[in-house]
């Protein structure tokens, strides 16, 4: 298995049980209190017995696809017959379905909820929060018919691996159909059926948008709609804030992503150095990365997640001091490092010429004294977050040229601070990432002048090719990162206020790293996954 089928392999891992990890969970409790609100008032209001359904369906697909899909991706095969793959492929695609189905279905009632009180509307008014388990019967009876042939094709994936044609593969089942027509028979019409319910929901959701536009004061002079129901109306087109959903969820993933995985290559390399007594240079390398983005994950991630969870004002002045330079310096040093790693690999596959072989012997030896002066240079650049870092104000107001973090607050002096503090930031960085990207086009020179990429690299043994893969790989991820990152912290310096959703953003692919470069490190480091 080559380092792109490893990283496939252990990214749909981490994506899936991600999605288990907050999606059965999240489900389960929408369903306990639906059922408890239907114990407690004798009844639900027609939006929440709609929801109670969309939160079944729910747990149906995470269950019948989620569930298999990270069984496979952590190395299970075949663990379902011919009659357990027909069952689970065609309860996903019901549950599927019917999770589009009844998402226009609520879209298409509160539309109707929010009508102005018309005779027409009046009558769809009484008559659907009536007849609304005999509509979901009948969404239900609907995609029965849609999703027969899940029955008749589906089946165990054969012993010997060979996918016949017309086959829709799972991985853990199959579905094979009989020829190139039922192919796309059936799924032009899973298409259309789709894209009719997709429109119906931005037909209704439309419909909402406009009645709320017509009215300045959102709870105000709603004909046929109460106060209740705008804030219903609302909570459809948001279900909550989407920023703050976005926000929770993204920062969540990369701390049970990120955490978990950087422990595990900082233990992995102790064990490594144990073992063997020390730890060689691009190990040594990595393991400072790993702590890195470590800190990054706990003095950033963790505090916007815990914000975004609810929690506010947990850090007074002091806190804030000690985190925001906590985070900065491990940015920092994470870019710094990353620059390094791929400045040690290009002169591990240089040619062994009288230049190169200077620095090859002396770059091991003083790897300690370069992290340590990058360590020194950083804290020199970032000395400003301890002096203007405090707790956001009790009333909410901020200043202008304030960095807004929401659980702390940067506040600069004034323009000329300002900007030349993210100047210098950004200067440090570019200065990184050109040196990234010069041992990263370096490295593929020397990679492409050979035919073979392990074969006949001079001063460069089949080891140090797959770590130049590696590094190559890493590189590429944070530049890629960084270039987001960028954009968005050149629109910053370009405002005196920064609104939240930007720097939720720039935070967020800014930690991205911290998150998967340990993914990285291990799905292309043999010596740690054989360990694992």
């Amino acid at each position: 298995m080559d380092i792109q089928t490893e990283v496939r392999v252990m990214l749909k891992a981490l994506g899936f049980i991600c999605l288990m990890v907050m999606g059965l969970p999240a489900n389960l409790s929408v369903l306990f209190l639906f059922f408890q609100l239907r114990l407690s008032h004798g009844h639900l209001q027609p939006n929440d017995f709609i929801l109670s359904n969309l939160a079944t369906i729910n747990l149906a697909v995470l269950l019948c696809r989620g569930i298999p899909q990270t069984l496979v991706a952590l190395g299970l095969r075949r663990f379902f017959d011919d009659y357990g793959c027909k069952a689970v492929i065609s309860c996903y695609r019901m549950g599927r379905a019917m999770s589009i189905c009844v998402t226009a279905l609520l879209g298409c009632y509160q539309s109707v909820s929010v009508a102005p009180a018309t005779p027409r509307w009046t009558v769809l008014k009484h008559w659907l929060p009536v007849h609304l388990p005999h509509i979901i019967i009948f969404l239900y009876v609907l995609n029965i018919f849609d999703c027969y042939r899940a029955i008749l094709d589906s089946q165990a994936p054969p012993v010997n691996g060979s996918i016949p044609e017309y086959t829709l593969n799972l991985e853990f089942c199959i579905v094979v159909f009989p020829g190139s027509q039922t192919y796309m028979v059936n799924g032009v019409i899973y298409t259309l059926r789709d894209v009719f319910f997709v429109s119906v929901m931005v037909v209704a959701a439309g419909y909402m948008l406009f009645i709320l536009y017509r009215h300045r004061q959102q709870m105000k002079g709603m004909r046929g709609a109460s106060q209740a129901s705008v804030g219903a109306s609302q909570a459809v087109l948001l279900l909550m804030e989407v920023r703050v959903i976005l926000k929770a969820a993204g920062f969540m993933c990369l701390v049970v992503v990120g955490l978990p995985a950087n422990l595990c290559v900082l233990l992995l390399f102790c064990q490594l150095r144990l073992l063997h007594g020390r730890l060689p240079p691009s190990n040594f390398i990595l393991s400072n990365l790993a702590a890195a983005n470590l800190v990054v994950l706990l003095c950033r991630s963790l505090p916007q997640t815990l914000f975004a969870l609810g929690s506010r004002r947990f850090m007074n002045d002091w806190g804030c001091k000690v985190v925001i330079f906590a985070y900065r310096m491990g940015r920092a040093m994470s870019i710094s490092v990353t620059a390094l790693l791929g400045c040690y690999q290009s002169v591990s596959v240089a040619p062994a010429t009288l230049h190169w072989t200077i620095i090859k012997r002396w770059l091991p030896t003083h790897l300690t004294y370069v992290i340590v002066f990058l360590f020194a240079l950083n804290f020199m650049i970032h000395t400003g977050s301890i002096l203007f870092t405090e707790a956001p104000p009790v009333n909410g107001s901020i200043p202008e040229y304030t960095l807004n973090l929401e659980f702390c607050i940067v506040v600069y002096p004034g323009a000329e601070v300002y900007v030349s503090h993210g100047t210098a930031n950004t200067v440090r960085d570019v200065f990184f990432v050109a040196l990234m990207v010069l041992a990263a086009v370096y490295i593929l020179l020397i990679l492409y002048r050979h035919q073979q990429q392990v074969k006949g690299l001079r001063g460069a043994s089949k080891a140090s090719a797959g770590a130049s893969q590696a590094v190559l790989l890493l590189v590429c991820t944070y530049v890629a990162l960084f270039g987001l990152e960028n954009v968005l912290w050149g629109y910053t310096l370009s405002v005196s206020r920064v609104q939240p959703a930007i720097s939720d953003a720039r935070v967020f692919f800014a930690s991205c790293y911290s998150a998967l470069s340990p993914v990285l490190i291990i799905a292309s480091n043999r010596r740690l996954a054989g360990n694992l």
